[in-house]
């Protein structure tokens, strides 16, 4: 027979718990960051780059 320390389940409780609790937090803070990077302007050098790669990719496959 085993004996178990008292709070052992209590602390596998709390690991649980702040495991889940940090991924809720996480999962969050990356649908914020999303949501702003797709609410944001994007800057004028970084449109007339994807331009120039859509150009060059429609280029590339007309051959």
């Amino acid at each position: 027979m085993t004996i178990a320390s008292p709070g052992t389940g209590s602390q596998e409780g709390k690991k649980a718990l702040l495991r889940r609790s940090l991924r809720e937090a996480l999962e969050k803070r990356f649908s914020l960051l999303y949501l702003d990077l797709i609410l944001k302007p994007a800057p004028e050098d970084l449109k007339d780059l994807l331009a120039k790669l859509d150009g060059a990719d429609r280029y590339g496959k007309t051959r």
